[in-house]
């Protein structure tokens, strides 16, 4: 698989931050693998608008709707 895009800077800058300056090279059909240190509400939505699909790990406290539950004990939900 090719590397689609990539991002660098000094320690002392943020991994959000830099995360988001990934999103203009994701597209409809992509799939973005996301942790849970990625996972508030705008960093999420403006994946969203990128048209691509997302896996996106969450913290264990946050409280979501089981939409459907997987064989693994995980299950879909929306945000």
């Amino acid at each position: 698989m090719p590397l689609i895009d990539a991002v660098f800077g000094p320690l002392r800058h943020k991994e959000l931050p830099q995360a988001h300056d990934l999103l203009p090279a994701l597209e409809p059909g992509m799939l973005l693998l996301a942790d849970r240190g990625y996972d508030g509400y705008q960093a999420i939505r403006d994946a969203a608008d990128t048209g691509a699909d997302l896996l996106w790990r969450v913290q264990a406290g946050r409280l979501l709707p089981v939409i459907h539950p997987l064989p693994d004990g995980t299950h879909l939900t929306l945000i």
